[in-house]
């Protein structure tokens, strides 16, 4: 398949392979999805660094390829300002006025995405969290204040009580299979798509 920079095209060939690989236990296709993931964040790692490190988060917090989601999450920060960003002290406010143009305008909220960035520092945070990283997540989540919709964001409470127990949260979110009402990282969760998409 020609590389492009339409992410629909890439995320639907990394689900078939990756999920649908890993249902139907055909390691084959799991490794076609894992290598198409890899051409799309060559493609455009804007957006698919996202995808990528989203789609591990849900893998064993001590897994290579959950690893690998984590260190994806902070190459699409890279990405997004251009340069490398401090891991022990992200602060974002110093990148808010990068371009919003172009492959830049995955990073940003956007009419398709009106809550992006905050949604993507929820799931950051959460990785962070279940990677045993409670301090730096808490500042990951803080990013996510930085935008001017995050005053409308309806998940923002989420994100409040997420920095205010990242610490508890450590062994919660590394279990695989969550008590019912626990927290639980983003992914697994009733606003896994619409922490971002939604209004």
């Amino acid at each position: 398949m020609q590389a492009t920079r339409n992410g629909d095209i890439w995320v639907s060939y990394f689900d078939e392979g990756v999920f649908g690989g890993t249902i139907h236990k055909d390691d084959r296709l799991v490794r076609r999805g894992y290598y198409t993931m890899r051409e799309a964040v060559a493609a455009w790692p804007e957006f698919n660094y996202f995808t990528a490190g989203y789609s591990a988060s849900s893998l064993p917090y001590d897994s290579p390829r959950f690893k690998e989601g984590v260190e994806a999450q902070w190459l699409n920060v890279d990405a997004c300002v251009g340069e490398r960003v401090d891991r022990a002290n992200p602060d974002y406010a110093r990148y808010m006025q990068v371009g919003k143009q172009g492959p830049k305008r995955a990073c940003w909220n956007s009419w398709i995405a009106p809550h992006n960035f905050e949604g993507f520092f929820l799931n950051f945070g959460d990785m962070l969290v279940k990677a045993g990283d409670p301090a730096t997540a808490v500042k990951m989540y803080g990013n996510a204040k930085l935008t001017p919709e995050y005053a409308t964001w309806p998940y923002k409470q989420v994100l409040e009580e997420r920095a205010a127990n990242a610490a508890a949260n450590v062994e919660v979110f590394r279990r695989q299979d969550p008590q019912p009402g626990a927290p639980t990282i983003m992914i697994r969760s009733t606003y896994a798509c619409v922490g971002c998409h939604q209004q």
